[in-house]
């Protein structure tokens, strides 16, 4: 398992719509709150294993709408 990703998008109902479009993929995605730090117009996020992170490029290249970005996990500062 690589490190965690996020797919940042502009409205909750297109993380629910990435998500399920991602898990009909194949690809294991849930939904997560946004965490501290990261800007975002949207409260949500799809977080998604690194490992996919081209295949999720792929699909959400084609998608019919568009996605705000993709980002690294934040690592937690100790």
């Amino acid at each position: 398992m690589s490190d965690p990703y996020l797919l940042l998008v502009f409205t909750t109902s297109h993380a629910i719509g990435i998500q399920k479009k991602l898990e009909k993929e194949g690809i294991h995605a849930t939904l997560s709150t946004i965490p501290r730090g990261v800007s975002s117009d949207c409260g949500m996020c799809v977080r998604f294993d690194g490992a996919d992170l081209e295949k999720v490029q792929e699909i959400v290249d084609h998608i019919p709408f568009e996605i705000q970005e993709i980002i690294p996990f934040p690592k937690q500062s100790s």
